[in-house]
């Protein structure tokens, strides 16, 4: 028998996150607990998902780190790491809807190497193309048409959070939290010319910082779930 982790420590309500920072702080340590031991997860029988939850947990725990050390810090980069652990819900859900799913992330960044690709060089090959680049772009293209042999799909929409949102079920998150979040993360007018008494609020800062540690919880909440059905040794 496997043994599991239980969900009772997180919070959800994001009205209900500790307002002084001292209980606030002490809630961070029950996140990165959590982080931890998924971290640690017997994820041996599932290579492909275990660089999956690994490569995304361990990026979530860094900026769960920062944002502890700056819980009170400006509020666009408050805002900026909301989205964030937002899109990593989006992305963390996707992944566990199915196998074709965990094989696409781990394959797509192949596809968006071609897009960077076509992005530099689409007027042509420039006259400082080096040799080695050129191998590199050859070498590329072989193993994407390999992929494609091997059945590998592509979903030339997966990099838009609304498209894998709305897949995963959470079509419902993107449309009330993904565009307030955008007020923030971009040097948007609101941002910059808006009236400062409410754009720089302490209430709107207490909101991002509430929001970043909500996604934060139900992205542990739905890897424990996922981990518990799959019986996974954590």
């Amino acid at each position: 028998m496997h043994k599991t982790m239980e969900a009772n420590n997180l919070i959800f309500e994001a009205n209900l996150f500790p307002s002084q920072k001292e209980e606030l702080l002490k809630y961070f340590d029950v996140l990165e607990d959590y982080i931890n031991r998924i971290l640690e997860s017997d994820l041996e029988w599932h290579q492909d998902l275990k660089k999956v939850i690994q490569k995304s947990y361990t990026y979530i725990l860094k900026k769960l780190l920062f944002l502890k050390n700056n819980i009170e810090g400006d509020i666009d980069l408050i805002a900026w790491l909301s989205r964030s652990f937002l899109e990593l819900y989006f992305l963390l859900r996707y992944a566990f809807k199915s196998e074709k799913n965990i094989k696409e992330l781990i394959n797509f960044p192949i596809y968006e190497l071609t897009d960077i690709d076509k992005a530099i060089f689409e007027k042509g090959k420039p006259d400082t193309l080096k040799e080695e680049d050129e191998i590199f772009r050859k070498n590329l293209s072989i193993v994407i048409e390999k992929m494609k042999n091997d059945g590998i799909e592509f979903n030339r929409d997966l990099s838009i959070s609304r498209k894998i949102a709305e897949e995963s079920g959470l079509l419902n998150y993107y449309e009330v939290y993904f565009k307030l979040h955008s007020k923030y993360v971009h040097p948007t007018p609101y941002l910059l010319f808006g009236e400062e008494k409410f754009v720089y609020s302490n209430d709107a800062l207490i909101m991002f910082r509430s929001l970043a540690l909500h996604f934060v919880s139900v992205t542990i909440n739905d890897t424990i779930a996922f981990m518990d059905n799959n019986s996974v040794v954590i």
